[in-house]
């Protein structure tokens, strides 16, 4: 069974990797949150020191590698997301079959989390979620220090991809750690054995805290993550999806997914207290973290905007579903092992147009090209990469500034330096990746309601006063909101910054405009444009 499970499941990761690459055609605005991050590092910059990070340091360092070895343009992004994703559902079947005794239990929940299709930045949720049973079980197994130390450090690189990844991951760790052992234990031995884990995880948080400490301060840096996740849970917040016959087929399908993933955790606990007793010690550990995880995953992945949410909270989901099938498969009165498998077998069949609805699986397979037929993948894969290699290409650029702005960016090539930076006003993170040049004030973004309390805003004044910054961007769509959010940033954009081009984006109304600096004296002119240089 080992053999068939390793055989399967690289055939699982290749076919993955294949699908997500070929299907990498463009990329939403979100993703660039660590492609600009990833950049700035690439620069010579640090999350919090040089730069304001809400809590993804590890997510910009892996995407700075990738690029690092595949050159720096979106193909890099695209073989991490794939690799990630390959990886990602090969675990799936490695954790699901362990859970439910079944191979076949395995390729389905790995095949149902292909099919949701997540969203490129969204690896970290499936490649952590996946692996986490896993890496719970091997030390629940066998709670020595050293596979408790590993557990941490697990949690740790969880924490520093995102946060709350840490978070939810941690508390569904330190759970099975206080269960973990052989035979009855007391509250004082799972107590004690709870704050051994919480003590080694503390022993190799240290690195960066200290990091974090040097750079601001650990208790800044807590505040500061606090109120930004504040404010992106007051623009995100829970949403109940409605359900029922007058609503179409997109919004039941959220309905019944949403319910479906908050239902699995609750059933599972059920069924986890019921078979208490027949269960083994590693079983119940195990179970009790995923459950938690599940749990926490659920609401902290569930909010504003479903149809993308869902398929971050897949992994806990599938893996649920995998261990209650099969519990299913071991009553031994046929009757009731009968009728729970049909009711099994109607929600996966319910689930699976449920997937394939919310995750547009077809028209992502169209978009893969894959129904060309398989003769042509050479091709596709070479197509791909020269799509994903063009800097430029604006079919591989979100919808908005980016795409107008291509005869700027190839001008700022023409006539800045590497290190002068650009100021962008709002949330358009794509423009500094595109035009290859470092963002300005220590923000990727400067968006109203996100740090923007006095102090914080006087310090992102003094941080752009201080740097090169011969041009800002900002998109109409949010100039007045961004103004009236950092005041003092705009009264020294309007002092000190001159317009020198305007873009219209389709025909919306909506603009995208370009000032200078008239305090940086130019070095030349440029040919082409007539505009400024300074290099």
């Amino acid at each position: 069974m080992k053999i068939a499970t390793a055989a399967v499941s690289v055939v699982i990761f290749a076919m993955t990797m294949a699908l997500r690459f070929l299907s990498s055609v463009r990329f939403t605005n979100d993703e660039y949150i660590q492609l600009a991050g990833a950049q700035q590092m690439l620069f010579g910059e640090w999350p919090t020191r040089d730069f304001l990070d809400p809590g993804l340091p590890l997510s910009y360092a892996a995407s700075a590698a990738s690029q690092l070895i595949f050159g720096r343009t979106l193909f890099a992004e695209a073989m991490l997301t794939s690799v990630a994703f390959g990886l990602a559902a090969a675990l799936t079947v490695v954790a699901a079959r362990r859970l439910s005794g079944s191979l076949l239990v395995g390729i389905v929940a790995a095949l149902m989390e292909v099919a949701i299709f997540p969203r490129g930045y969204s690896y970290p949720k499936m490649l952590l979620y996946a692996a986490a049973p896993l890496v719970i079980g091997w030390c629940v197994e066998r709670p020595t220090v050293w596979r408790r130390t590993l557990l941490a450090v697990f949690v740790q690189i969880a924490f520093l991809f995102r946060h709350d990844h840490g978070l939810f991951i941690g508390t569904g760790a330190a759970v099975g750690a206080a269960l973990a052992g052989d035979g009855v234990r007391s509250s004082r031995v799972m107590l004690r054995q709870l704050a051994t884990f919480v003590a080694i995880g503390i022993a190799v948080s240290l690195p960066f805290l200290l990091y974090v400490g040097l750079n601001g301060g650990v208790g800044h840096y807590f505040v500061q993550g606090v109120r930004f996740s504040a404010a992106e849970a007051a623009e995100n917040g829970l949403v109940i999806p409605p359900f029922g016959a007058r609503e179409g087929l997109e919004r039941n399908s959220e309905a019944f997914l949403f319910f479906l993933f908050y239902a699995l955790p609750l059933i599972a606990a059920a069924v986890l207290a019921l078979r208490w007793r027949a269960l083994t010690d590693t079983t119940r550990a195990l179970l009790a973290s995923l459950i938690v995880i599940a749990l926490m995953a659920d609401r902290g992945f569930l909010r504003d905007e479903l149809s993308t949410r869902l398929a971050d909270a897949v992994v806990p989901a599938v893996l649920l579903s995998a261990w209650l099938v099969g519990q299913i498969r071991r009553i031994s009165w046929r009757p009731t092992r009968m009728a729970w498998a049909t009711v099994a077998a109607v929600l996966f069949f319910v689930s699976s147009f449920t997937v394939v609805t919310i995750g547009n699986t077809v028209e992502q397979l169209n978009r893969a090209s894959l129904f060309g037929g398989l003769a042509r993948m050479p091709e596709r894969f070479v197509d791909r990469r020269a799509h994903l290699r063009d800097p430029w290409n604006d079919g591989a650029m979100p919808a908005g500034p980016s795409r107008v702005l291509v005869p700027f960016f190839q001008y700022l090539d023409r006539c800045t330096t590497s290190d002068q930076r650009l100021l962008v006003p709002g949330f358009i993170p794509e423009v500094p990746v595109h035009a290859r040049r470092p963002f300005a004030a220590g923000r990727m973004t400067i968006i109203p309601g996100y740090l923007d309390a006095p102090e914080e805003r006087r310090n992102l004044l003094a941080t752009v006063q201080r740097q090169n910054v011969p041009f800002m961007i900002v998109s109409s769509r949010s100039r007045a909101t961004v103004w009236a959010a950092y005041p003092e940033l705009a009264s020294f954009i309007d002092t000190h910054f001159t317009p020198l081009a305007t873009y219209q984006i389709g025909e919306e109304g909506v603009s995208v405009d370009v000032r200078v600096n008239r305090s940086m004296p130019p070095r030349g002119v440029d040919a082409q444009s007539g505009w400024p240089c300074f290099r």
